[in-house]
């Protein structure tokens, strides 16, 4: 537990964040048979028509994503 160490990590995790926009984290504790399995979840459910998908939408969150996101000067 070395607060140096982890300082530099957060910030080494926020730039990427900052210029990627997306950060993969390998856990050694996840089978990769779940990470499979949760990547075709997502493939199946963005296959699905964009009318089917509308149904997923919740306008009361859109607004506190709106919020965060002008925070974020995004």
């Amino acid at each position: 537990n070395d607060p140096e160490k982890s300082s530099k990590d957060c910030q080494l995790v926020a730039d990427l964040l900052h210029k990627y926009g997306f950060l993969c984290v390998k856990d050694p504790r996840v089978d990769d048979g779940l990470n499979d399995k949760f990547i075709d979840m997502l493939e199946k459910y963005y296959e699905q028509s964009d009318e089917l998908k509308a149904k997923d939408i919740r306008k009361e969150v859109f607004s506190m994503l709106n919020e965060f996101l002008s925070i974020l000067n995004l």
